[in-house]
């Protein structure tokens, strides 16, 4: 509903209240510190003004103020409940003879369509569920301005009544009250997993809306905020429900994602609340109540009182778990639990002592005791088989490559650990999704190829061992949208924790303008390295031989950095948040930033990082000269001073940061000191982060190319250094590469 339909509600729900008992109600139904002062403001002017000359609680009255009055084919009994949605009679059907509950929406809602709709889409949700715990629904109607559901009249109480005066039963004492309220309970869960197998999610589960007949049959009603569980409506807007009764999902209007674990949450407050007399989260004002929903611990059952048995207390610390995947899976479990408390078998919500657990089962299972011996080398020999699973998943690393494209071919390239070399032979992992692969701990290059068409996907990913390091790599579709905040990187938010990463990429073709913009390095042989015989591959000088790929003429400036965070919602340079984005710093390189940011800034462009080989071999391309410009002492460059060395050295983003802008350049200033082939600023701007990961270093990033603070004896295109991929500095940013061909 719109704020102005909680409003209308609010304000006919309040107002129909004694003066005293008003604002505690408005609180506590609604979590808006704005439409409680908006409601509170409308009561004080009513009070003050009676501005309202005939409430709508009047109008119904008029409309129906004599026994008697017949609307449609129902003749009116009497009142027996009203609220801000409408006014609940007790009438007869005079087609059928059989009594009815005829619900009445308010006039003040009958113009007014989100409220109609409400109305509405409660009588469709509830007539279509059939089961003796929910209040059915006969029939919805309009006559005149009037609308009207029919629904099954149930002769009793509320279970919030019958909480507060609880019916005289002199042999019953507290264990019985214990065995009623689990019982209530349990056909309340039953009627729950009925409307989740049909996709209904109640979402105001409360004891107000239980109702108890004479007979002691728990029905659940008041569907009007139910949730239809489709994949359309899991993401919800607002906080919707009674506040005692949110589960966290529902007072965390930030988690927007909630399931019919809502609901069992719901139902053990109010198991909590049957069993104690007491609410598990109570605060002085709405949001403290939702805090405590959302941060603390329900006090313990038996704290409360100690004649609680002890596994009706477990049942509802498991009902209450902050997590919904903590909780019980159904209602239909929570409603088993209850059914072997009420029959002394043991329940399954916590896991007793072997001894303890064997004896309660021995006794309600004598004839299946036997089978247990013999179930127990079963068992036995089926946790060898998984300890030897887990052991095998712990040593290898995991991949998963996931798409809604269809068709899409994955393939994947060894890098390999001393020489950091990329193989030239690609291994088919087959169709996207390929779910989770097992492959060796290490660093790979994935290749994700369009069926038709020459576009493709890359990235360049180090796979550490075991499932808790496995990463996920998504390819976005067109449904998807590259600005809809889809790249940012992420976690799962699923209990399975096969993946702990997730990344995303996208296809790109050759075609598209900022690829076209790149260099293009041949496919050769070229000389790598400065010294001869060196035992590290990186500093060795030898002959590799490389596929074709193109190199961005220029490093990434912060112009370009922040349209990738303003179109993905990209977490922002330390900087920006400290000192503020400053345009006049637009076309300067962005640095401190991590290899992670640098990547996923590369897959949104459809590129990757280069490996330190491939930057090395662009810096010195065509001549395998080591100076990027030729030769000699390179013209006049910003130079820090002594005290702004020392300033760096301190590692002080607030001391650094102003050297960073005195002492760099534009990306494509200086053309002077640019590549024969036009790449600028190999050297003496930024340092540049690269793909390969030194394992010989400690899984250190190699970055290459000296940065302004540096040396000019570094200026050499062959000299590396490393750092952590979760580093930052002022003098390292990066620029991006991409294979010609998959």
């Amino acid at each position: 509903m719109s704020d102005e339909g909680d409003l209308r509600v609010l304000f006919d729900e309040a107002r129909a209240l004694p003066k005293e008992q008003q604002e505690a109600f408005v609180r506590a139904r609604t979590s808006s510190d704005v439409l409680v002062e908006r409601v509170l403001a409308l009561l004080r002017q009513d009070t003050e003004t009676g501005f309202l000359e005939r409430p709508a609680h009047l109008a119904y009255e008029a409309l129906l103020r004599a026994a008697g009055q017949r609307i449609a084919e129902f003749e009116i009994v009497r009142e027996i409940g009203r609220g801000g949605m409408g006014i609940v009679y007790e009438a007869k059907d005079t087609l059928l003879g059989r009594p009815v509950a005829l619900k009445i929406l308010a006039t003040h809602l009958t113009g007014f369509e989100p409220g109609v709709a409400r109305f509405r889409h409660e009588a469709r949700v509830v007539a279509a569920l059939q089961h003796p715990g929910i209040v059915q629904v006969y029939r919805y109607g309009e006559t005149g301005s009037l609308h009207y559901i029919a629904m099954e009249f149930v002769d009793g109480q509320t279970l919030a009544q019958r909480m507060a005066h609880p019916p005289p039963d002199p042999q019953a004492g507290t264990a019985g009250r214990h065995r009623e309220m689990a019982r209530i309970v349990g056909q309340i869960a039953e009627a729950l997993d009925y409307a989740h197998t049909q996709g209904v999610i109640h979402r105001d589960v409360k004891p107000s809306n239980i109702l108890v007949d004479a007979k002691g049959q728990a029905k659940l009603t008041d569907f009007g905020i139910a949730l239809l569980a489709s994949a359309e409506t899991m993401h919800t807007h607002g906080t919707l429900g009674t506040t005692y009764y949110m589960s966290p999902e529902q007072a965390d209007a930030s988690l927007a994602q909630i399931d019919h674990r809502t609901d069992v949450f719901s139902l053990g407050v109010v198991l909590y609340e049957g069993l104690c007399g007491q609410r598990p989260f109570e605060g002085d004002n709405n949001q403290q109540i939702l805090r405590a929903i959302c941060t603390q611990a329900a006090p313990p059952l038996r704290a409360q009182d100690s004649r609680i048995p002890r596994d009706l207390e477990t049942v509802c610390q498991k009902a209450l778990e902050k997590q919904p995947a903590g909780r019980y899976p159904t209602a239909a479990h929570l409603a088993g639990d209850l059914r072997c408390w009420q029959t002394g078998q043991p329940i399954l919500a916590r896991k007793p002592g072997v001894l303890r657990r064997v004896r309660r089962w021995a006794v309600a299972h004598r004839v299946k005791t036997l089978g247990i011996v013999v179930g127990f080398f079963a068992l036995l020999s089926a946790t060898l088989g998984w300890h030897v699973k887990t052991l095998h998943d712990d040593r290898v690393a995991w991949l998963s490559v996931a798409t809604d494209l269809p068709g899409c071919e994955v393939f994947i390239r060894d890098v390999d650990s001393d020489t950091t070399e990329v193989a030239h032979d690609r291994r088919g992992l087959g169709l996207a999704p390929t779910g989770d692969f097992a492959l060796l701990p290490g660093q790979y290059r994935v290749s994700i190829i369009e069926s038709f068409g020459e576009a493709f996907a890359e990235c360049d990913v180090s796979l550490l061992p075991g499932r808790q390091h496995g990463t996920a790599v998504r390819l976005l579709g067109e449904s998807d949208g590259l600005h809809s905040g889809r790249m940012v990187e992420s976690r799962p938010t699923a209990p399975d924790t096969s993946s702990a990463k997730s990344i995303y990429c996208r296809l790109a073709q050759s075609s598209e303008p900022a690829i076209l913009g790149m260099v293009r390095i041949p496919a050769g042989e070229y000389e790598v390295g400065r010294a001869d015989n060196d035992p590290d591959p990186l500093v060795r000088r030898r002959r590799v031989r490389i596929p074709e790929f193109l190199i961005d003429r220029s490093e990434v400036s912060n112009q370009e950095y922040k349209a990738f965070v303003d179109a993905t919602g990209h977490r922002t340079p330390d900087p920006w948040i400290q000192f503020g984005y400053d345009a006049r710093l637009a076309d300067r390189p962005v640095i401190f930033i991590t290899n992670a940011d640098a990547e996923a800034y590369a897959r949104w462009c459809g590129k990757r990082l280069p490996t330190a080989i491939e930057w090395e071999i662009a810096a010195r391309y065509p001549d395998g000269r080591v100076l990027p410009w030729g030769s000699g002492v390179p013209p006049a460059l910003p130079r820090p001073t002594v005290e702004g060395i020392a300033r760096l050295r301190r590692a002080d983003l607030e001391l650094a940061y102003p050297e960073y802008c005195e002492n760099t350049l534009s990306v494509r200033g200086l053309t002077g000191l640019a590549t024969l082939h036009g790449l600028h600023h190999m050297v003496t701007n930024v340092s540049e982060m690269t793909s390969t990961i030194s394992v010989n270093r400690g899984r250190s990033l190699v970055k290459r190319g000296a940065a302004w603070c540096d040396p000019p004896e570094y200026f050499d295109a062959s000299y590396f250094w490393t750092m952590p991929p979760d580093a930052k500095s002022v003098s390292v940013g990066f620029r991006c590469a991409r294979s010609t061909a998959p």
